[in-house]
């Protein structure tokens, strides 16, 4: 009990204290005073290092490779007390080390790390959201920027109360002893329920001051919709389906994203299994499911989540109505988190067989008390035997495309991590008992190597055992079930302004109507062709999201399909967007293309073409 009451207990500061967190340089300042000082390469190949923004000013510390859990060594680079840079007992960089290592800056700096860093008070530690509730939780006025600093704080601690995804928690935090289902005490819940919630209106109160304040995976609404979501997820894994539904609140997300993650599901075959890797093509779906009873027969699997050992578990049951994963792996074989990832001997002379996997998978001497392991070749296969008389009825689909009774591939890169090695796993026990998909949205690296056998069916990638070549040509599963799905099925809920986020992932859909309209065409099916173009252009207009060299094939195809006033009105719009970027971005608050004098260029080139200049 003493322990649950230590956990909700925040220290009291003074406004003082928050106006001086202004005067912290940016990390970007820091890193580029630290790499352009100190010679750190002899430091490389024997230890990590990482930016911390603390209390008492920026520190670098050093963890080695052999347990990222321990400090090494850290060192304060600038100090708050001082406003100031000290000096460090670490070797002076010559000018050719400063130059070698300036593009350090570049890969540390990139995305979610660089975006906290610099709009919360502290940041990057272990027991950061500590320090940020410490600083921010009494203080009565707090800004759209702190408002958000202090969810992510509370948030951050719930999170840690489950599980240490991030590697962020205090050692004896966390207050789970065992995996779901029901994995928590009514105290524990309680606990828990408070700081998600403490989260939840945060962000909550960050929207009512700022319904403009944009986040990392979309507006302040997204995230609020989001954080409801983490929270009825973990219910759901620690807990129980009934304390779940309990707390899921109705009208989360914006009519676009239903409508979204609806047509995420619907293409997809029963009893299937869709794999996906972020927070926009995962919660979406689960709320679709749960609050709306959409689909439940579908098995949505978060290959991120799939990194950790509870994840796995709870793929190991029934969710929804969608029947479990199976997997030969033991949860004694990595319930420790001891199977991390695998190194990969770049071997293609022979294949593994993913339907045997666990059994070429070889421990290997390590130097610290986490296991390694080792796959011996980098080349996999599978047999199709199965395929046949599972999926029979489906082979007249890829017509276009080579049935190969063995798949075989390649997977690129000297290690193999948790989530790939039992999603390969996972393929291997199915025998393609199940229909697997991959959310188009999964990105490229995500898929295991496995692009020559998917096949774009709706907003998802099938996995077949048919093989396509040109990678640069999208494999369509059936172009008359897509004509059907984007024509008649989907819906498209754009009736509101859209965020910034939802405004990318119109992009998903611009890429199904230019991929459809010229295979139509190759078809000799040029209405069609122009029906599928036109509507794209019709509900995705130049006002929502501007035309930009992603329409660059339906302009084309107008051309090709003989609509030359279509093409060249389409030519001028987005000739107009890429030579006034700045100014229409700027409106849309999109980011636009960095290669756009290369795609002016190709513009001007086509028309020459059309014979327009």
């Amino acid at each position: 009990m003493k322990k649950l009451a230590a956990l909700l207990f925040f220290l009291v500061v003074s406004p003082e204290t928050i106006a001086q967190q202004n005067y912290f340089p940016g990390v970007e300042t820091v890193a580029l005073h630290f790499y352009s000082t100190y010679n750190i390469t002899q430091y490389e190949n024997k230890a990590l290092h990482k930016f911390e923004k603390r209390v008492d000013g920026w520190h670098v510390a050093f963890f080695g490779y052999e347990d990222i859990q321990k400090v090494k060594a850290d060192y304060l680079i600038w100090s708050a007390s001082q406003s100031k840079y000290q000096a460090l007992f670490l070797p002076l960089a010559t000018p050719e080390d400063s130059a070698n290592q300036a593009g350090l800056i570049a890969s540390d700096f990139q995305g979610v790390d660089t975006f906290y860093y610099n709009h919360f008070p502290y940041y990057g530690y272990r027991g950061w959201f500590n320090d940020v509730i410490s600083l921010l939780s009494s203080q009565k006025q707090l800004n759209d920027t702190l408002m958000y600093a202090l969810g992510r704080a509370y948030s951050e601690y719930a999170s840690c109360l489950l599980y240490d995804n991030l590697q962020t928690a205090l050692p004896g935090m966390m207050i789970r002893t065992k995996d779901g289902p029901d994995a928590l005490t009514t105290q524990q819940l309680e606990v828990y329920l408070k700081n998600r919630n403490a989260a939840i209106e945060c962000f909550k109160k960050t929207n009512a001051l700022n319904p403009a304040f944009e986040t990392l995976i979309g507006s302040i609404y997204m995230k609020y919709c989001t954080e409801q979501m983490v929270k009825f997820y973990d219910l759901l894994v620690f807990q129980n389906e009934n304390i779940a539904m309990r707390e899921l609140p109705d009208n989360l997300f914006s009519a676009f994203t239903i409508s979204m993650a609806k047509n995420f599901l619907m293409t997809c075959d029963s009893n299937a299994v869709v794999f996906t890797n972020g927070d926009m093509d995962s919660y979406p779906l689960w709320y679709v499911q749960a609050r709306f009873n959409y689909r439940r027969d579908i098995f949505v699997a978060n290959l991120s989540l799939m990194n950790t050992a509870y994840y796995l578990n709870f793929l190991r049951v029934k969710c929804f109505d969608a029947q479990p994963l199976s997997f030969s792996f033991l949860q004694s074989e990595y319930n420790k988190d001891q199977l991390r990832y695998a190194y990969i001997e770049e071997n293609s002379d022979s294949f593994i067989d993913i339907s045997n996997l666990k059994i070429n998978l070889h421990e290997i001497e390590a130097q610290s008390n986490l296991k390694n392991y080792i796959f011996s070749n980098n080349a996999f296969s599978m047999s199709a035997d199965q395929y046949q008389k599972a999926l029979s009825a489906e082979k007249h689909y890829y017509s276009d495309a080579r049935f190969d009774d063995t798949i075989k591939w390649i997977f690129s890169g000297r290690y193999i991590l948790q989530s790939h090695i039992f999603l390969l796993d996972f393929i291997g026990q199915n025998k393609w008992q199940r229909p697997v998909y991959f959310t188009s949205t999964c990105g490229e690296g995500n898929m295991a190597g496995l692009d020559h056998y998917l096949f774009a069916d709706g907003l998802n990638y099938q996995v077949a055992p048919y093989y396509h070549e040109d990678l640069n040509t999208p494999a369509l599963k059936n172009s008359d079930k897509l004509y059907n799905q984007l024509m008649h099925q989907f819906t498209y809920d754009v009736s509101d302004e859209l965020s910034i986020g939802e405004k990318l992932f119109v992009s998903c859909y611009i890429n199904l109507f230019t991929n459809l309209s010229p295979q139509l065409l190759y078809e000799n099916k040029k209405d069609k062709a122009v029906e599928v173009m036109d509507k794209c252009l019709l509900i995705f207009n130049n006002d929502m999201v501007p035309y930009d060299a992603g329409l660059y094939k339906i302009m084309s195809n107008y051309a090709e399909a003989g609509m030359k006033d279509k093409a060249r009105a389409l030519y001028k719009q987005i000739l107009y967007n890429l030579e006034n970027k700045n100014t229409v971005n700027a409106e849309s608050k999109l980011r636009g293309s960095a290669n756009y004098k290369y795609e002016i260029e190709s513009l001007h080139a086509f028309a020459k073409d059309q014979k327009w200049e």
